[in-house]
């Protein structure tokens, strides 16, 4: 929550200044390695809870409609001459 509210969309940098930007906060905070073992393990958790709130909001006939807010950067790519 702190990532997104901070406006950092990139991992390596958030966890790269999260000590100093949140570190008072917290007794300890895991590297960059930890990280992505975490997420690998909460991975079929994640997936289950998307799941289940993809099914659970009926977006067909309402209204109001829950999309995903991750920020895509664009024209970043380079062509090759």
């Amino acid at each position: 929550m702190a990532q997104a509210l901070l406006r950092y969309n990139d991992e390596r940098r958030w966890l790269r200044r999260a000590p100093e930007r949140i570190g008072h906060l917290f007794p300890r905070l895991i590297d960059q390695a930890e990280y992505h073992r975490r997420l690998r393990t909460l991975a079929p958790q994640m997936f289950a809870a998307a799941m289940w709130l993809a099914r659970a909001i009926p977006t067909r006939h309402e209204q109001l409609r829950l999309v995903d807010g991750t920020p895509v950067p664009c024209g970043a790519s380079r062509t090759q001459m």
